[in-house]
């Protein structure tokens, strides 16, 4: 159904810049939905101190339990912020296809609480082939299959603490990540970041202990991925999820750093790697 704009857009604006000088984010009028966002990089700040988004332009469905899905986005904004509320009504979640095709939208910043939907088996992701999107700021728990597919100017990535799940094809062909912190993540799946990388120049990521599984060619097609660190001494690794430039090729002087005797050991080991003990600080 369609909404009425019944939210103020200068209420919203300044909840966002008064939590966002305590070092947090909150996208709706109370204090229950915050993003903790590191601000020093002039893009991101950017992007979170946008306007939330004048709730006009969305079309939502209703849930069972009375809360929202944002199926449809018609507005031409460069800098998006999801509200976290649209007539008194909680939004939880983006369905599939909301923004696919989006030719305006620069930067988006999903609060914590709304997550993105996927459709099953099929390409047909929220934020898919959005060709000038370049900045994601996302706190949502699971992060669905394609979600920002094909996306291939996206530099800025920010995940917060709420995200434990990145689905499959998640920012497949993103193209342009410079670096990510995977904060709280538990599983990245099978070919979430396949050539999400800028080529420029080195890349080095950390895979903190909370990161408990990566699916098959999770990080394949990264040609300037030449290092990652992995904390979780048993973190379950997918068939050609590290160092491969392709089904059969390795990048040239990929470097695994993690716990010796690690499930990471064992996986350079398996495919030839270079393998370098992670040391305490």
């Amino acid at each position: 159904m369609k909404t009425s704009n019944t939210i103020s857009k200068k209420l919203f604006a300044a909840v966002l810049a008064a939590v966002l000088g305590a070092a947090a984010l909150s996208a709706c009028s109370n204090d229950s939905n915050s993003l903790n966002v590191d601000t020093s990089d002039p893009e991101i700040a950017a992007a979170v101190q946008a306007e939330v988004t004048d709730p006009i332009h969305f079309t939502t469905s209703k849930n069972a339990d009375g809360t929202l899905e944002i199926i449809e986005y018609s507005g031409t904004d460069k800098a998006i912020v999801i509200p976290t509320a649209i007539d008194g009504a909680a939004v939880t979640s983006i369905g599939y296809e909301a923004f696919r095709k989006n030719e305006y939208m620069e930067s988006v910043v999903i609060p914590t609480g709304i997550n993105i939907n996927s459709y099953p088996n099929e390409r047909r992701g929220a934020f898919e082939e959005c060709k000038n999107l370049k900045t994601v700021v996302v706190d949502s728990t699971e992060i669905g299959v394609y979600a920002f597919a094909d996306s291939y100017h996206v530099e800025k990535l920010v995940l917060g603490n709420s995200v434990g799940r990145i689905g499959r094809r998640a920012f497949f062909y993103a193209g342009l990540l410079t670096d990510v912190d995977f904060n709280q993540v538990k599983v990245i799946e099978d070919k979430a970041f396949y050539h999400a990388f800028g080529e420029d120049y080195p890349v080095s990521i950390t895979l903190p202990e909370s990161v408990t599984e990566i699916g098959e060619e999770a990080f394949e097609h990264n040609t300037s991925l030449v290092s990652v660190t992995i904390e979780n001494p048993a973190l379950i690794i997918g068939e050609r999820a590290l160092g491969y430039n392709s089904s059969e090729s390795i990048v040239e002087g990929f470097t695994i750093i993690a716990p010796a005797g690690s499930t990471a050991e064992q996986y350079a080991n398996e495919n030839g790697i270079t393998f370098k003990p992670l040391t305490a600080n």
